[in-house]
């Protein structure tokens, strides 16, 4: 779902940019 990665997740706070896992806390 591309639409998760590129419009930020509502909870991506501290995760800003496309990550290996959008949306939850990057490593």
């Amino acid at each position: 779902a591309r639409r998760d990665l590129y419009p930020r997740p509502p909870h991506a706070g501290h995760n800003p940019v496309p990550g290996p896992a959008p949306g939850r806390r990057a490593l």
